[in-house]
């Protein structure tokens, strides 16, 4: 809207513009109303640019406007049906999407970008779940290979005795002769 305000065209959008095409002339006949002819030329360029603006996807809705009003109102329209679509899926999602709530309330998104949003996040949480997944397989074998090895450290030691168990001595039987 702030670029219709500079060209001080959003009256055409609103459709608030009424001038007539045609007015009475100093002899009191009708003629046509050159200011007229320039509204409606104003008109057509305002709604050829507008369609030039707007996605694929919505164009399909405007193939019968006429007026710059016309496009305006059936892009509006479409807006506020993709911002209702957005706040449905909104509400329905889990706490692990709290971030992109937050920035999808705060900004308005279309139904486009939130899905590819959507779809990015829950890519990267496969990932991430995938790593953690990879990881805590890892830990666990390194585990047990742990465990394993202290099993076998622990046999091992219950076979070993200190040498003061093995050679049992008499301490008299060391007694040196003087």
């Amino acid at each position: 809207m702030l670029i219709l305000e500079g060209y001080s065209v959003q009256d055409y959008v609103v459709g608030s513009i009424n001038v007539s095409q045609f007015i009475v002339d100093g002899d009191g006949k009708l003629a046509t109303n050159l200011d007229f002819l320039l509204d409606k030329q104003q008109d057509k360029l305002l709604a050829s640019w507008l369609l030039s603006i707007v996605c694929d996807d919505l164009l399909v809705y405007l193939t019968s406007a006429t007026t710059s009003f016309e496009v305006w109102s059936i892009i509006e329209k479409s807006l506020a049906f993709d911002q209702e679509q957005v706040s449905i899926v909104l509400a329905g999602l889990s706490i692990e999407y709290k971030l992109v709530r937050v920035v999808a309330f705060t900004t308005p998104v279309s139904l486009e970008l939130l899905a590819e949003i959507l779809t990015n996040c829950e890519s990267r949480q496969l990932e991430f779940t995938t790593s953690l997944s990879i990881q805590g397989n890892l830990i666990q074998q390194v585990q047990g290979n742990l465990s394993c090895s202290s099993n076998q450290l622990l046999a091992s030691h219950q076979k070993w005795q200190p040498l003061s168990a093995k050679f049992q001595v008499d301490a008299t039987s060391l007694q040196t002769s003087s």
